[in-house]
């Protein structure tokens, strides 16, 4: 069942003016580092401030969600993200100050989690922004097209495929089959394509082929799935955890992956499965053909999770064997005659598969703090900490997320804060981020155009590559 969160954002004090800053992570004014005056606003738990006369992009940024501003005297305020951030202001007069005491405490009450992407059930149709969504996922392809739903929420029309690599001869087939079902003219529409990795230039070449060449379609922006998954957050910093069918790890920092600290494994569900695989075949259920492995894939993801305390499971298991089950009913699939209608299995055989979860959970979080903590100031390592995103079909197993942030907080430097967060439609987040991107002002200028291809050709890559 969905968490319902609530929002607590009409509490927030939104506020604007002059006031005097000392430079971030500064504590006292130097001959060098003196105070300066700029313009500050406080809006939707984030303090801005801006050094031109232009407000329509800030200078900086602070957040003041899950943070604390504390009033020093003198009409001082300082202000401490909880991110390993600090920043220091003076208010012009005792009038203001009182002013900027109450809204900017306001708004360090944390509304994080009412401030994920939430998708839509229904919507209609974007009126302007005419975009395909399509997600290459590791066991699905989900694709619709883009709604009208402003920025927080984003719908597609949902087409699940089933599991699949990236290979180019096949792919054209793929594409005119999710336009045929999403009954639209390719040509009329852009294309925004999560991909499951950094794909090389030959790969691209290849998707764009396919998509511009054959489909004739509008433009294509290509993105790989933790920068989308990172968005379904609201998020442009933080460590992604994505796991499908295998385990990817990514430190991203203002919307860039920072390559020093991503990791890869090929373990993840695939595993679990084969784990789960071996333990129902001591209750004579077998899995063996793709179509079964779909179903087995539903079995784990309503029978499995991962123990806060796994040798307190286990005996638990191994004390009362005969009670502990688990059962999943297969009926609503429709499944033909002969084949599983319910899987009942006693909770002991699965202890090992648990087991395998848990060891995947201890390895991740060290894999985790590798990332945080290597090719990383400080700061941002603390910043890292308190933004570890799930993604992924295994991520959503019962307990995965408590685990992890207290594997974490083990490997922690002393006093930095972990925060593992789980937003409900994490199975889907890459696909909910996508939809979101697609919605930003920006998403025409940051694709290929038709013309732009058939014009440069993978020349035009250059559009998306990141700062060196």
């Amino acid at each position: 069942m969905e968490e319902q969160v609530e929002d607590i954002s009409h509490q927030f004090v939104s506020m604007e003016g002059l006031m005097e800053k000392l430079p971030m992570n500064k504590k006292k004014a130097t001959l060098l580092k003196t105070w300066k005056r700029r313009f500050f606003r406080a809006k939707d738990g984030w303090l801005y401030y801006y050094e031109t006369s232009n407000r329509d992009r800030p200078s900086e940024t602070i957040q003041l969600m899950g943070g604390n501003v504390i009033d020093l005297g003198n009409r001082v305020l300082g202000i401490d993200d909880g991110r390993g951030r600090y920043l220091m202001v003076r208010c012009p007069t005792d009038k203001e100050h009182g002013q900027w005491v109450v809204a900017l405490e306001s708004q360090t009450a944390d509304n994080t989690k009412a401030t994920y992407v939430r998708p839509a059930l229904a919507a209609v149709r974007h009126r302007k922004k005419k975009v395909v969504v399509i997600d290459l996922g590791s066991s699905a392809i989900r694709a619709g097209v883009l709604g009208d739903q402003g920025k927080t929420q984003a719908h597609c029309e949902a087409v699940i495929g089933i599991k699949f690599n990236i290979e180019l001869e096949l792919m054209g087939a793929v594409f005119s089959k999710v336009f045929e079902e999403l009954r639209v003219k390719p040509a009329d529409y852009w294309v925004m394509l999560s991909t499951p990795q950094n794909l090389g230039d030959p790969l691209k070449q290849g998707l764009m082929q396919s998509l511009v060449d054959e489909l004739n379609v509008a433009g294509v922006c290509m993105v790989q799935q933790a920068l989308f998954s990172l968005y379904s957050y609201n998020a442009t910093s933080g460590i992604i955890v994505d796991i499908g069918h295998r385990i990817e790890i990514l430190p991203i920092y203002d919307g860039f992956v920072i390559e020093g600290g991503v990791a890869r494994c090929p373990y993840g569900a695939q595993k679990v499965q084969e784990s789960l695989t071996t333990s129902l075949l001591g209750s004579n259920y077998k899995f063996h053909s793709e179509t079964e492995q779909l179903l087995l894939r539903y079995v784990m993801e309503q029978s499995c999770y991962v123990a806060i305390d796994y040798a307190q499971e286990e005996e638990f298991c191994k004390d009362q064997p005969q009670t502990i089950r688990t059962s999943v009913n297969l009926a609503k699939f429709h499944l033909p005659e002969g084949a599983y209608h319910n899987v009942l299995s006693a909770l002991s055989h699965s202890v090992t598969l648990v087991q395998q979860c848990i060891i995947c959970c201890v390895s991740l979080s060290y894999t985790v703090h590798l990332s945080a903590s290597q090719n990383c100031k400080r700061s941002l390592a603390s910043l890292l900490y308190r933004a570890v995103f799930l993604s992924g079909g295994v991520t959503m197993l019962p307990g995965f997320a408590e685990r992890l942030e207290r594997e974490l907080t083990k490997l922690a430097p002393p006093g930095v804060p972990v925060e593992v967060h789980a937003a409900p439609q994490r199975y889907h987040a890459a696909f909910v981020g996508a939809c979101s991107v697609a919605l930003m002002p920006q998403f025409e200028s940051s694709a290929i155009s038709r013309d732009e291809w058939r014009k440069d050709g993978c020349r035009a890559f250059r559009k998306w590559k990141g700062p060196a």
